[in-house]
């Protein structure tokens, strides 16, 4: 599943955008919010002709309640090829002040407490047929090109390291389907935000804002 492929000319990008509920000691958790609010935030900030968000989910912590919902997501939002399609999801980073572009997601499973269902896995595959932990797949989105143009406004860099929690298992989930159900109209990209202390809810909604229109823009162009 390595390797770079033709992507097709998009015409318009469409967004599937995600957050977490809560988990561990998190009781309110950022992505939350934002996921829930951004439907509003779109009626008073709409985005342009290239860009449009048709979902907007939380997602259960845990690994099966992930795998679940992202399946049945996945059955429905893949049908359609017209339009290029973007996975979106959001997870908290309780000890950074800045955002993080997710480059790379592994797969591997080492959870640093149960998730919401109780499991904790300990340095496992999370495909075992995908090879040992050290695997990782790669968001072919011109993450640099985004990253750049963000910076000129928010406080963000690019990560390889997104964890090895629920954050790091949805992403390796999702960019595999990608690759697996539509390789050239698909793609996937992992943000993790700070907590609203480090960054307030307005400039969150607004970076996500921003980064939808920066994403469908190289992408359109």
């Amino acid at each position: 599943m390595k390797g770079q492929r033709r992507r097709k000319k998009a015409r318009r990008v469409v967004f599937a955008l995600t957050g977490f509920g809560k988990f561990d000691n998190v009781e309110i958790n950022p992505t939350d919010v934002i996921v829930k609010k951004f439907p509003s935030y779109l009626e008073e900030n709409p985005l342009p002709f290239e860009a449009a968000v048709d979902r907007c989910l939380v997602m259960e912590v845990s690994a099966e309640g992930c795998k679940e919902r992202l399946s049945a997501m996945h059955k429905t939002c893949f049908r359609d090829h017209e339009d290029f399609r973007v996975w979106l999801h959001l997870g908290v980073a309780a000890s950074k002040e800045e955002f993080q572009l997710e480059q790379v997601a592994w797969n591997e499973a080492d959870f640093r407490c149960p998730d919401e269902r109780g499991w904790q896995p300990s340095k496992q595959p999370i495909f075992s047929e995908d090879g040992p932990i050290s695997q990782q797949m790669k968001s072919l989105l011109p993450i640099r090109r985004i990253c750049s143009a963000l910076r000129k406004n928010f406080r963000v860099k690019i990560s390889c390291d997104p964890g090895r929690f629920v954050c790091n298992w949805i992403y390796y989930c999702s960019l595999r389907s990608c690759r697996t159900e539509d390789p050239e109209g698909s793609d996937s990209l992992f943000v993790h935000v700070p907590p609203f202390s480090c960054i307030e809810e307005g400039e969150q909604l607004k970076f996500i804002h921003n980064l939808i229109c920066q994403i469908a823009t190289n992408l359109t162009s």
